[in-house]
This record gives structure tokens, sequence and C-alpha cells, in this order.
């Protein structure tokens, strides 16, 4: 009855997460009952610890009995799953192993597990020269989407969310090429543009967009797409379109003919070297950018169809390539001369404004001593008036006009810093490269710089695991030539290596190696939490370095 029960079983996480026995859908119980099960399904026939179970479900807090409460809902779900099992009998849908709970079903039970397999049985497919049965596959998998564990929130789940999206993305990225490859391209430009306003950050479907606009004759259009692009990366994150933007660029203003066939359609093909020379264009509103070309580099690894090539990080822009218009000088003028013609009294409003913007409590906290002191001068003034003939007043004076004064410089001087941040740098730039201080912000451009390094390569992680493998994405203990920006791959490097990060002592290095040894790879760096391997907040101070890179 069991291995009936089994067979039949049909799980979905494409969505809300269901389930049914057959024609008959099952109560799943509670949310933080479905989110048990969502998490098995996620790790499906990979055992599960008991603490990655509660870091999941509960997150930053957890109950007090988290073990006994995941023990409880596991059995909640045995009664559902297994309706034949004995009360007494060991649950074999479920069960409890040495290394946790693992759920044992076929992998096509799992519909994401399908949409994943018929996404690879596509890209195979296609690089074999299978149109006709990637084309199919891909509409079959496509045809399976809805958005991931609706309902279910923390970050496991939101991990889990970015990695089928990244499948997604890669499907639809496949998809576009067949239709391109087949003449179709006026009939992707809506679908197309729907998924650039989805995924704005692959390169590759906004390259397919451009194409297919230019295919339709509509070559303003295409001209227009590229300008978005470009001005949205340089807005988001201070860098230029990649290689392959930037030559379909050119060639669509050359009138490239080669463009035009449609046999030529999908490649992507990165040029030998790397040049960071941008030709100016005769478009009156694109910018023109004269930068001497350097000498070129040997070229990395050949990038499959469908990945945005990597701008050479010797060459990655700095905070101040950031756009710098007008309204923004222009505000952080009106932001110094108000903060200094009041006297410093409406410091607190202008440094509140910051910190609300940015959703930064130590501005905020700024400001409430901004204001502090503004109350202290006021009444500082009223006594001075009310006691004229007091002995005190001297005094009081004195130190009246000492905080007005410190108040009012430093704040000025604090408006300036936070005024001229936000024009040249924007509200990009992330916490754990900015440090939040009581007196502002203070961003290093090399620290930005390395960030947006680490940013790329977990780009080519996420979507390019085995370009990433060849570039040794994570091994700063081998030779390589791609800078990743110090990131460090804990499945795979020394002791000696995991010992230099901050945070981390030898012997918590040491413990990492032969933990990993023991019970296999990490699969996410939240691993060394739910495996009690390091603190919570010890994580938060090397998440910025660690990564994962598949094997």
């Amino acid at each position: 009855m069991i291995h009936t029960t089994r067979a039949s079983l049909r799980f979905q996480i494409l969505g809300p997460v269901r389930a049914w026995l057959g024609d008959d859908e099952l109560d799943l119980g509670a949310v933080k009952q479905r989110a048990v099960l969502a998490t098995l399904l996620v790790n499906l026939n990979r055992p599960v610890p008991v603490a990655q179970i509660v870091d999941a479900v509960w997150g930053d807090r957890p109950p007090e009995n988290g073990p006994n409460v995941v023990q409880k809902y596991v059995a909640g779900l045995r009664r559902t799953l297994e309706p034949g099992r004995s009360a007494r009998a060991p649950g074999q849908l479920i069960a409890l192993t040495d290394g946790g709970y693992v759920l044992t079903a076929p992998a096509d039970a799992v519909d994401a597990e399908v949409f994943e397999r018929l996404v690879r049985d596509a890209e195979a497919a296609h690089a074999v020269g299978g149109a006709a049965a990637a084309g199919d596959l891909l509409s079959r998998a496509l045809g399976r989407w809805q958005p991931p564990l609706a309902g279910l929130t923390g970050t496991y789940f939101d991990a889990t969310r970015d990695r089928l999206a990244e499948r997604r993305a890669a499907a639809l990225e496949l998809s576009a090429d067949l239709a391109l490859d087949e003449g179709r391209a006026a009939a992707i430009v809506g679908d197309l543009t729907t998924h650039v306003a989805e995924y704005p950050l692959r390169e590759r479907l906004r390259y397919q967009l451009i194409l297919a606009l230019y295919r339709s004759g509509r070559q303003p259009e295409a001209l227009a797409a590229f300008r978005d692009a470009r001005q949205f990366l340089i807005d988001e994150f201070g860098v230029e379109p990649g290689a392959a933007l930037q030559e379909l660029h050119q060639r669509i203003l050359r009138g490239d003919p080669d463009l035009l066939p449609v046999a030529t359609a999908g490649t992507w093909e990165p040029p030998s070297t790397v040049s960071v020379a941008v030709e100016p264009t005769p478009e009156p509103t694109a910018p023109r950018v004269a930068v001497a070309p350097v000498a070129p580099v040997a070229a990395p690894p050949a990038y499959p169809p469908g990945f945005a090539y990597p701008p050479a990080p010797g060459h990655l822009p700095q905070p101040d390539a950031r756009s710098r218009t007008m309204p923004r000088l222009l505000a952080t003028v009106v932001a110094v001369l108000l903060s200094a013609c009041s006297g410093g009294f409406v410091n607190w409003v202008i440094v509140g404004f910051f910190g609300i913007r940015r959703k930064n409590y130590w501005l905020i906290f700024t400001a409430f001593l901004y204001l502090a002191a503004v109350i202290g001068v006021c009444l500082g003034f009223g006594w001075e008036t009310g006691n004229i003939e007091s002995e005190d007043t001297s005094v009081v004076m004195d130190i009246t006009m000492s905080l007005w004064l410190a108040s009012w410089l430093i704040g000025v001087a604090h408006v300036a810093v936070l005024a001229a941040m936000d024009t040249f740098w924007g509200e990009t730039v992330p916490r754990s490269v900015a440090a939040s201080t009581a007196a502002g912000h203070v961003v290093g451009s090399l620290e930005w710089h390395r960030h947006l390094l680490r940013q790329q390569a977990r780009r080519i992680v996420a979507e390019q695991p085995a370009v990433a493998r060849e570039l040794r994405i994570g091994r700063p203990d081998l030779p390589r030539h791609f800078d990743d920006g110090g990131l460090v791959d804990i499945n795979s490097v020394s002791a000696d290596v995991l010992g230099i990060l901050p945070g981390l002592t030898m012997d918590k290095a040491r413990a990492i190696v032969d933990d990993r040894v023991a019970r296999g790879p990490f699969t996410t760096p939240q691993e060394l939490v739910s495996r009690r391997l390091v603190a919570r907040e010890t994580l938060r101070y090397l998440e910025e370095s660690l990564v994962v890179v598949e094997r």
C-alpha cells in the first residue's frame, strides 16, 4: 500500500504548495506544515537536517522547541500523504535518517523537477541541432510555469524562487533563439518586451529584443531599446552594456547585412579580445563616449549561447561614472544652502528625509539628535530671555551658543556629504559596501569596484555554473585570469583559505571542511548556520564573500 501511495502521489510547488493522491487533492494543513513539506520537496530524495528545516520555515524567529514542532508537522504530513500506514509503522515516504528528514519520491512526481528536466532536455536537444524537439520541450516546460512557492516567505524560499526563475529565464532565452532562427522575429517582440521587464538584468533578453525589432523593420525602436538598456545599467550599477550588446548596436548603425539572414540570428559570439572602446554614434540623443582602447588581453573561455559576456574586470567604471544630472546637482546645492542659511534649525528635517528615503536607522537616529539640539538651543535662548538679570545667564548663554554652533556646522557638513553621495553615487550602494555611521556613509571606490566584480561573478555562478568552474570563481587558491572580487567557494577551498575570512578562526574553518567531507557539500552559505558551524551573526559578515559553485 505504501509503494502504491508513493507512485500515485503528485506534488506542486510551482504556485501554491499542493499534493494529490491519484485524482484527489490532499489537505496539507496549516501554512507552516506546508512550508515543512516545501522544504523537503525542494530537497527531494536528499536528507534535510532538522536545523535547516527550522531555519527555512521560521527564519530569524525559530520556536524554542523547534525540533519538536518539526516532528509534529512531519507526523501530520505522514498521516495525510500515507493514509494506509499504520499509526505505529515507521514512515516510508518521509523517513528520518542520520542526516535528517528525507522525502523519497520519483522525480517526475514534483512539478518543479519536471520543469527543470524539460529545460535541460531542451538545451541538450538544441546543442545537437534538434530545434523542433527543443521547441516542443520548452513549450511543455513553460506551460507548467507559475510563480513558485506562493504564500511562503523567508530567505530560503526566496532563494529557491530565484533559482527557478533563473531556469525559466534561460528557457525563455532559448525559446527566443529558436523563434529568431525560424524567422519569427515580429511575432516575439511583444513577449520579449514583457520578459525584459521581468528580468531587466538579463542582457541576452535585451539583445534578442533589439535584434527582433531590427529584423521586424523597426530600426529606430531597436536603437531606442539599446539606449534604454544602456541607461538602465548606468543608472542602476554604473556599468556599460556587455560587449555583445555594444557590438550589436554598432552593427545596426552600420546597417550590417549579416544581421538580416535568419541563419545568423541566434548566434552569440563574444569577440576574441576585450576592449572598452565605445565608438561615437550619430544618434543626436545618444551620449558620445571617447575612451582610448587598451591593449588586447587573452580572451576568457568561450561563453555558450544565452550568456551575457562579462565586462573586462580591470575596466569596470568607478562610482563617479554614474549619470550626474542637473536636477540632482541643483538639489544638492539647495539642500546645503537651506541647511546653512537656516542656522542649522532644519538639519533634522533634511537628515531625517535621507534616513527615511534610504531606510537607514542610523540617519533617522541622527535626525532625532539634531532635533534634540534644536530644542535645547530654543530652551537655552528662552531661559536667557526670561532671566536677564541672573548671574547664571552668561554660563547658559555660552553653553547654548556652543550647542547651536556645533549642531549648525556639523549639520551643514553632514547634509553636504549626504547630498553629494546622493548625486554622485545614487541610492543603489549596498549596505555591505557603504559603512553606516551616525555621521553618514563613507563609500570607497575600491570597495564599490570589488562589489561590482562580485555581483558579476554571482550572475555567472547562477546562470552558467560550468563557465563559473572554468573561470575558477571562488578559488583564490588557484591561478586564474578572471577577477571575481574575492569570492570564496565554501565547497572547494581548504581550511587555510576559509580561516582568513572575517569572523572565522582556523578551528572553525577546519570544522567546516570536516563537516563538508562527512555530510556532503553545502547547497547554500546559509547551511553553515543550519549545520551549527557558525552563528547567524557571523554569517552576516561572511555572506558578501561566500559563494557555492555547482559541481
